[in-house]
C-alpha cells in the first residue's frame, strides 16, 4: 500500500564537482537518484534554485543511467564502482566570478500514477575567469640582420570562446612593441578554438641571441577572462649569408653517399639528401662543422668561410656488435 505521504526520492552527488568552473559555461551535475517506489523517474520536473530561491533553470530529468556488473563501464580493478542509478543535469554557471550555493529541487509529483515526495540536493561550486593560453610557431632561426620574416601567434580560451578579432602583440626584451595583429576568424586547421594570425617582424640590426614574447590583453568579451601569460620565443641573428657551402657526406670505406645526415654549423642546420649532399647559405666567418648520423662516427672539423666552398666529409660506419661475441670470450 502506498504511504499517504508518497514515496521518497533520495538525491546525492554521484561525483564531486570540480574546485571551480569557467564563468558562464554550463557544467554537468552528476546526481545519484533513487526512488523508494523503484519507478523510473526520468521525465520528472526539476528546477535549479539560487541562494535566494529564484529559479536559475528548469526542465525534466534526462534518462537515468543504470550500471550493473555486466555494464561496459563496470571495472572494479580501479576501485569500487558506484552502481546507483544516476542522471546528469547541465547547469548554467553564473557569468560572474564567485562562490555559489545552489539547490536541485524536485517537486512532489505523480510518476506512472504513483505519488512521490518532493526532494532536494544542495551543492556548492565556484566560478573562475577563463584561462587563455598563447602559442608561437613557424619561428625561423637564424635570421639575417635587418631581415623581415613572419611568425604565427595563436590564442585559445579554456572554454573555447571565439577570440577572432582580439589583438596580439610581440614585444622585445625591453618591452617595446615590435609587431601587432588581430586574430583571424577561422581556428587553426585541426583545432576547435585555436585562433591565430601571422605577424611580420623585422630582425634586429645587431647579431646575437634574442628572446621576445607574444602577449595579448584580456579578451574583450562579455565573460571574464584572465590576462594570458606572455609566451616567450627565441631566435638568433647573424650576418647576412653571402656564401654557399656544399657539404657531401660519404661512407669512409665505400665512398657511398650518406643520406639524411644532420649538419650543424653554429646556428645553421641542414640535412643531406639521398645523394649525400646538403647546401647551406652562410655568412663569412669561422664555424665548427658537426655531422650526425645513426650508426656512423664523424669527427668535428673547423671550417673557415670566406667564399663559396665544397666540403667532403667521411663518415665512419660503426660495426654492429656481434650478438654471439660473449660466447667466444675466454
Amino acid at each position: 500500500m502506498v504511504p499517504p505521504s508518497g514515496f521518497p526520492i533520495r538525491l546525492e552527488l554521484k561525483r564531486p564537482l570540480p574546485e571551480s568552473v569557467d564563468a558562464g559555461v554550463p557544467f554537468a551535475l552528476a546526481v545519484a537518484i533513487e526512488s523508494g517506489s523503484g519507478c523510473d523517474i526520468a521525465g520528472a520536473p526539476f528546477a535549479i534554485l539560487d541562494e535566494t530561491g529564484a529559479t536559475v533553470t528548469a526542465g525534466e530529468l534526462p534518462p537515468v543511467t543504470r550500471l550493473t556488473t555486466d555494464s561496459e563501464q563496470y571495472d572494479p580493478r580501479h576501485g569500487s564502482v558506484d552502481l546507483r542509478p544516476s542522471v546528469e543535469i547541465m547547469v548554467p554557471a553564473p557569468a560572474s566570478v564567485g562562490s555559489f550555493a545552489w539547490t536541485l529541487a524536485l517537486p512532489s509529483n505523480a510518476i506512472d500514477g504513483i505519488w512521490h515526495n518532493a526532494a532536494s540536493l544542495g551543492f556548492r561550486f565556484a566560478t573562475r575567469e577563463h584561462l587563455t593560453s598563447l602559442a608561437v610557431w613557424d619561428n625561423p632561426t637564424p635570421l639575417a640582420v635587418g631581415s623581415s620574416h613572419d611568425i604565427k601567434v595563436g590564442a585559445k580560451c579554456s572554454a573555447g570562446c571565439p577570440l577572432a578579432g582580439e589583438t596580439v602583440e610581440v614585444i622585445d626584451a625591453e618591452g617595446a612593441v615590435v609587431g601587432r595583429a588581430q586574430l583571424g576568424a577561422t581556428p587553426w586547421p585541426g583545432t576547435a578554438s585555436l585562433y591565430w594570425t601571422s605577424l611580420l617582424l623585422r630582425a634586429p640590426d645587431q647579431e646575437g641571441h634574442y628572446r621576445w614574447s607574444a602577449r595579448m590583453a584580456g579578451p574583450a568579451l562579455g565573460l571574464p577572462h584572465g590576462t594570458p601569460v606572455p609566451t616567450a620565443f627565441s631566435f638568433v641573428v647573424t650576418k647576412r649569408a653571402e656564401h654557399q657551402v656544399a657539404i657531401s657526406v660519404v661512407d669512409a670505406d665505400s665512398g657511398a653517399p650518406v643520406g639524411n645526415a644532420q649538419i650543424r654549423l653554429g646556428p645553421f642546420r641542414a640535412a643531406t639528401n639521398r645523394a649525400g649532399l646538403a647546401t647551406i647559405a652562410l655568412p663569412p666567418g669561422d664555424f665548427n662543422l658537426k655531422v650526425f648520423k645513426d650508426n656512423y662516427e664523424v669527427r668535428d672539423q673547423a671550417l673557415a668561410v670566406s667564399d663559396d666552398v665544397n666540403v667532403v666529409v667521411a663518415a665512419q660506419a660503426i660495426p654492429e656488435e656481434d650478438p654471439y661475441a660473449r660466447y667466444w670470450k675466454t
